[in-house]
């Protein structure tokens, strides 16, 4: 694989994208109405969450691989030949350096549900109980589990995790107060909170970035924050603005458009600043 012909874009990721398709799937499934529709969205969750876990490891792994200048096809073929249980039980302390404990209350979700993904893909069952084993998944702690997964990682390499890994993220991309993006914690997640008044230090400069590392690389700070973030009132940021520029804003319910729109002056409803 050279890298002749490679694609980069903006505003995209695979773990990120994995992430949010999962959170929203996991939250839709139990707003849904009929039996089909929630059949639906706990298969959604299913299939993106092991993807956060494998395009995550696979990511990872391809820094190790990289740092170490193994050769792309090398890297290429070690992550697509690698079975998906060898990477989670084997690679987080490869990544990581030394051995890594993740407890066995997330380890047996994630395997269950992985078990029930492969069963759900390549149907063999003479009768319907796969559709009895799907009501009993509970997405939020399958949800809960994926993360979990990926932030204690974090914390055994002391890096700081991405902010969308509480299961809220931005939107306000190009002036669209609608559109998805992509944010980072210090310029964008740390003045949310400040916004939405969940940060005790002022955003921005050296004091925010001493929060970061002190809530932001542990287990520990995940679950802080997500209590905050939880506890608030809202499902959204509050709208501001600079003149005619509106801020992007944090949301848990960044793919409905009608409920972000509901929350944002009409002036500001049907408009892209830029182009």
């Amino acid at each position: 694989m050279s890298g002749l012909g490679e694609v980069w874009m903006w505003n995209v990721d695979p773990v990120w994208s994995h992430h949010a398709s999962m959170i929203k799937e996991s939250i839709l499934s139990t707003e849904s109405c009929d039996d089909f529709s929630r059949h639906h969205h706990l298969m959604g969750c299913l299939y993106f969450g092991i993807g956060v876990i494998e395009s995550f490891l696979n990511k990872m792994m391809r820094n190790v691989m990289e740092n170490e200048l193994t050769s792309e096809d090398e890297i290429f073929k070690h992550l697509r030949k690698t079975s998906f249980n060898v990477k989670k039980m084997k690679w987080p302390s490869v990544i990581c350096g030394r051995e890594v404990h993740i407890p066995d209350m997330y380890m047996s979700t994630i395997d269950s549900c992985n078990v029930l993904r492969g069963e759900i893909t390549h149907p063999k069952r003479r009768d319907h109980s796969i559709y009895r084993d799907l009501e009993e998944v509970g997405p939020a702690a399958f949800a809960e589990a994926v993360t979990c997964f990926i932030v204690y990682i974090y914390q055994e390499k002391e890096e700081v995790f991405p902010y969308w890994l509480l299961g809220w993220n931005c939107v306000g991309m190009n002036g669209d107060v609608a559109c998805m993006e992509l944010s980072n914690n210090l310029n964008g997640f740390v003045w949310s909170l400040a916004r939405m008044g969940l940060l005790e230090v002022p955003a921005g400069g050296h004091l925010s970035e001493i929060w970061e590392k002190e809530y932001m690389t542990s287990i520990s700070g995940y679950s802080a924050i997500k209590s905050r973030l939880d506890s608030y009132p809202e499902d959204i940021e509050p709208f501001n603005s600079i003149g005619n520029i509106p801020f992007p804003r944090l949301t848990k319910r960044w793919w409905d458009r009608n409920y972000i729109l509901s929350k944002t002056p009409d002036a500001f409803r049907s408009r892209r600043v830029f182009s």
